[in-house]
């Protein structure tokens, strides 16, 4: 039997933290505050993603 997972996606879609909005609607950066906010972080290793049409890299690690 496989199991699946379905968990929401709040995190992208929602303010982490608090902040003011001006009258636009638009957040105002140094009212953001991230105070009793608990974050969680993974360690990724650096990937390419979507080149579309591929890139070059050197030996000395340059992209060309």
């Amino acid at each position: 039997m496989q199991k699946t997972l379905n968990p929401t996606k709040t995190g992208w879609t929602t303010l982490i933290g608090t902040a003011e909005k001006d009258e636009n609607g638009k957040y105002i950066v140094d009212t953001y505050k991230l105070d009793g906010v608990k974050l969680k972080i993974r360690i990724l290793a650096p990937s390419t993603h979507h080149t579309m049409g591929g890139v070059t890299v050197d030996t000395a690690s340059r992209i060309r």
